[in-house]
């Protein structure tokens, strides 16, 4: 009697664990989303162009890692980052004079490393942790747009061949300008890129293809005129 009430027990307790766990909601994510802005150039030339450009990437849910343009001359070495204050961001970008380049700084990964080292003092045992971390770029002469939204409405982190992109010479570009108030024209776009997605996703999902992993990108433009969502994103940058 005593095992079978036991069992009835067990069984409850397994049951209440079980729904229980079940309606936690899950916070944790493996990788934070896509940031990304509608941006404008304007070329030495007098032309101008619009598209969507990755202000970052992220290979974690820790921070996000700025692209930047780097100019470089026999004295100095200088990054311009990517509006990391969520203020407006225009950068003249004028053609290097005499030896200096200038490069668009794609950023590529981020490696951490730890040491850890333990040794005596006396009865104590010391702990000594070192974290080294290194910050790696591709360095491009040339600078990409998307004039239109993909499919999964993210900017790539790498640009393939069958991506639609307009390219353009850095040292060809004036100015830079993160665009915090879309047109019609593009908050159209987007709205209609949702519902692209949706319709895929449904598809895919009858056929048991599922978007398990997927997350939509942060917009720029979203992120500057909303102060809960600014301060919640910027913690996200060093």
């Amino acid at each position: 009697m005593i095992f079978k009430n036991l069992k009835y027990i067990f069984v409850a307790v397994w049951t209440y664990v079980a729904i229980t766990a079940s309606a936690i909601p899950v916070v944790a994510q493996n990788k934070l989303p896509v940031l990304q802005a509608i941006s404008k150039i304007t070329l030495k030339s007098g032309e101008t162009a619009e598209g969507l450009i990755a202000l970052g990437y992220t290979y974690d849910n820790q921070r996000y890692h700025a692209n930047a343009f780097y100019h470089e001359t026999p004295l100095q070495k200088r990054f311009i980052l990517i509006d990391l204050d969520f203020t407006g961001y225009y950068a003249t970008l004028l053609e290097p004079s005499g030896s200096g380049k200038l490069f668009f700084a794609e950023s590529k990964s981020d490696q951490r490393q730890h040491s850890h080292k333990t040794s005596k003092e006396g009865n104590n045992t010391l702990l000594n942790k070192k974290t080294l971390r290194e910050e790696n770029y591709t360095l491009k002469e040339e600078f990409s747009l998307y004039p239109e939204l993909p499919l999964s409405l993210n900017v790539k982190a790498r640009i393939t061949a069958d991506d639609n992109v307009v390219t353009f010479k850095v040292t060809d570009i004036e100015r830079l300008e993160l665009i915090g108030k879309p047109s019609g024209e593009w908050l159209k776009k987007i709205t209609q890129a949702k519902a692209r997605l949706t319709k895929k996703m449904e598809i895919d999902k009858k056929k048991g293809n599922l978007w398990l992993n997927y997350q939509e990108p942060v917009w720029y433009h979203d992120i500057i005129n909303n102060n809960l969502e600014l301060t919640k994103w910027r913690q996200y940058f060093e």
